[in-house]
Order: C-alpha cells, then structure tokens, then sequence
C-alpha cells in the first residue's frame, strides 16, 4: 500500500469523530445527527464539570471517593452489562488499566442499569453483575449503582440538565487532577479506542520523545484491536501520526 494512503487511513482512524459522527446507543438512537452541530457532540456537556459525589454501597472492592481521584488523571466509566458496545470496550478497558495502572491511573467503573424497574433485567442483580465482572476478568475497583440513582438520577439532574438524550452508555470522563473532567466519550468503537489511548499517553507517557511514545502506542494499540491488524504498513503511519497528536497539548475535548 502506498505511504500517502496509510497515513490518510490512520488519519481517519483518530481523526473521524472530530467530524460530528454520532454513537448510537444500543437500544435506541438517543441522539438525533441532524440535531447535533459539527465540533458539539453529546458528550460536550461534561467538559469542564465536576462530577456529583457519589456513596455508593456496593463495591467489588474497598469503597472508592470521588475526591480520593483527585491529583491525577482518572477515569469514570458508567456502562451496564448488557449493553453490546459496554460489552465490546471492557477488554480494551482492561487492557488499558494494565498498561497505565503501573504509572498511576486510576480507573472507576460504574455498572448502571439502564432499565433500573425491571426485577428481571440482570443489570439489577449485583450476582450477575459480578458473574460477569469475572468473565471479562474486570479487577478495578466496579460501583452498583443500585436503582440507576447516580447515573440516571445525580448524573442526569445536576451535569444533563435533565436531559434523558444524554444519557448513553459506556460513557466514558477522563477526569483531570483538578477533578474536572477534561475528555468525554460516549458509546465505543476502534477510532473512540485510538482516541482514548492517546489522551492517557499524553497523561502517563512512556519516556520524553513523542516519537517513540507515538510508536509504542501503535504497536500496542495493534495488538489489542484487530481492526488495525489486517496491514501491518499500518502501524508505522499510525505511530506517527499519534506522536504528532501527543506533542500539543491535550485540550479539554469530547466524543459521542
């Protein structure tokens, strides 16, 4: 493949939410692309926020505070169990605590139901939530967030202004040391994936040279998606395209 075409394929990869395209949620499309501005995605609203502290009474683990996150950049995560793109990001969200875990990320999920008056749906059971913890092999610290009271209750009220369009699942707050969230994403796919990983890189790098970041990252980055596996040519356009995204400076940012 010619280099020009891999590096507008990798161009693509990073750079295609910045052009407005919308995650649907899973069951329902919550937020309508013709109503939505270029540059203005859903997720738009956290930026800037500070999260409502939560009390949460069910771990699977010691209880974690909001202001315990404070110092460092971290990571929200609000998904449910039965939602297919919270199902298709857990691994990756996995992988992405090993790798940065080391250097002092710090990762809280929330498993949220999404219909939270259905006895029988399972995200309301805290067992199965568990069972499938287990399965994914999700050691980070994991909230209940019984009755969907945080997420479809503070959430909604206090940063959505009650507005139930906003409401999508994974939704994903990379929070700064200030506490506020500095990056948002909604839903979950290979570009949203790239996107994540350079923000943390450009958090927790690995060493001072951009370059070198920027190639590791793309080399890790091809491992863990398989999308990214089918031309080998183009790890290295990929690698320098997110060293360049990893010398400015991260601004305060959003994708759904």
């Amino acid at each position: 493949m010619e280099k020009w075409k891999i590096a507008v394929i990798a161009a693509l990869l990073l750079g295609l939410l910045g052009f407005g395209i919308v995650q649907q949620n899973t069951d329902k499309q919550l937020v309508n692309p013709a109503a939505t501005p270029l540059g203005t995605p859903a997720s738009s609203v956290y930026i800037g926020k500070t999260l409502p502290a939560w009390n949460f009474k069910t771990w699977n683990s010691a209880p974690v505070p909001l202001a315990s996150l404070r110092g460092k950049a971290a990571l929200v995560e609000v998904f449910r169990t039965e939602c297919p793109h919270c199902q298709d990001a857990a691994p990756f969200m996995v992988a992405l605590h090993k790798r940065y875990g080391p250097r002092g990320f710090k990762i809280v999920s929330i498993q949220s139901p999404g219909d939270f008056k259905d006895a029988q749906n399972p995200e309301n059971n805290w067992k199965y939530v568990q069972s499938w913890l287990k399965r994914y092999a999700i050691t980070s610290p994991v909230a209940f967030d019984a009755g969907s009271k945080y997420f479809q209750g503070a959430i909604k009220n206090q940063v959505l202004k009650g507005d139930e369009t906003k409401v999508l699942y994974p939704t994903i707050l990379l929070l700064e040391p200030s506490g506020k969230v500095g990056f948002a994403q909604t839903g979950h796919d290979t570009t949203k994936a790239i996107a994540l990983a350079v923000e943390l890189e450009k958090r927790f790098p690995t060493s001072t040279s951009a370059a070198k970041n920027g190639a590791g990252l793309a080399q890790w980055l091809t491992a863990q998606l398989p999308e990214l596996q089918a031309d080998k040519t183009l790890s290295k356009a990929l690698g320098d395209d997110i060293a360049q995204r990893l010398k400015k400076k991260s601004p305060q940012k959003s994708q759904t």
